[in-house]
């Protein structure tokens, strides 16, 4: 049975339109040029531009909603890949600058995301959310707004994230009460114990790996196939990590298949019922539900999203289906500077150019 939470009877059921980063050039030009052109826009057209003004606070709670999740308590804190950075400014050619906050998601996953002023709002509990959102949509004046409006504030939980969205509330309602001051002090010592337990689990898995490798043989069925043997103790050891709390929070979000699973989902894109119909949004949907749905069977465990690198990389060392869907590319690229997702969507543009040819 699968839980749904609405706002209310009105607001439409239909799935909310996923945000993505993603437009393609229709004649590709090269990375270097692009970002030439980024910074001759910000030597003469932005000159006077300023930044934008910094609303949000380090400890601050907000409810995020990123695709593939509903929306979800999160809690801004630093980067700890970024030297603690929690807060940035990105420049895109012709459009206005954009500033960005580093957000922790509050339940078991320890998610984690940079996201944008327009995908938060305040938060003060569920049962506010809620209020708020009937509000918004009932002195809407216009059908398409009421029902814009509606899937802004959609909140459709699915019944894998149904425990950990619980969770997360539980969290974020504790947190809640106290000064963000509290809220920043405490959160460091449970992002050092994690990060500690993870050093350490990392520490013991290098002074003994043959002993992960006995056990994983051990508790697997026999097979003569070696490289089959292979990938399934590099599967069990990932099964024994699990079990680390830690492990699991820092590697939340890149899913753990074999050779075998991964053409089954491909098998799976490529006879979409859809086929030509298919768009980019609908392909990341469907591709991370049925990959929460092998993870769920292989190591009984619900993983509440997928990072869309891993998705970019995945359409990357599977070049049918790019070719297939080639027309998922036919818009122009957003450069922001720096992001790996640019750079992947320019190696997957290059990819269908130079089938082309």
């Amino acid at each position: 049975m699968v839980d749904n939470l609405t706002v209310d009877e009105q607001i439409s059921t239909r799935r909310s339109k996923r945000s993505c980063r993603l437009s393609i050039v229709k004649t590709q030009p090269s990375i270097e040029s692009k970002e030439n052109e980024s910074l001759l826009v910000n030597d003469n057209d932005d000159i006077d531009e300023e930044d934008p003004p910094e609303l949000f606070q380090l400890g601050d709670i907000f409810w995020v909603r990123v695709a593939g999740n509903p929306w979800w308590p999160a809690l801004i804190y630093g980067s700890y890949y970024e030297d603690n950075l929690y807060t940035k400014i990105v420049k895109t050619p012709r459009r206005p600058k954009k500033r960005l906050y580093f957000v922790y998601f509050f339940g078991p996953a320890f998610e984690y995301a940079w996201t944008n002023a327009n995908s938060l709002i305040a938060y003060s509990g569920l049962d506010e959310f809620i209020r708020q959102a009937q509000i918004c949509v009932q002195n809407a004046t216009k059908k398409s707004e009421q029902e814009a409006l509606a899937n802004r504030y959609e909140l459709k939980v699915t019944a894998n994230k149904r425990a950990d969205w619980d969770k997360a509330i539980e969290e974020a309602d504790k947190a809640f009460k106290l000064t963000r001051e509290q809220r920043i002090e405490n959160f460091a010592e449970i992002l050092k114990n994690i990060l500690n337990k993870a050093e350490k689990n990392n520490s013991n898995k290098k002074r003994q790996p043959s002993i992960t490798t006995r056990q994983s043989r051990k508790t697997l069925s026999p097979s003569t196939n070696k490289s089959s043997n292979r990938s399934s103790v590099k599967r069990q050891k990932t099964i024994s990590t699990s079990e680390s709390t830690s492990t699991i929070l820092l590697h939340v979000g890149l899913p753990t298949l074999t050779k075998k699973e991964e053409k089954q989902i491909v098998t799976n894109l490529l006879d979409h019922p859809k086929q030509e119909q298919l768009t980019l949004d609908e392909a990341l949907s469907f591709v991370c539900q049925l990959t929460t749905e092998i993870i769920k069977e292989n190591f009984h465990y619900d993983m509440s999203c997928v990072q869309i690198e891993w998705f970019y990389d995945f359409l990357l060392n599977h070049s049918e289906i790019i070719l297939k869907y080639s027309h998922w590319f036919n818009k122009d690229i957003e450069l922001v500077k720096d992001d790996p997702i640019y750079l992947k969507q320019c190696q997957l543009k290059n990819m269908i150019e130079n089938q082309k040819k």
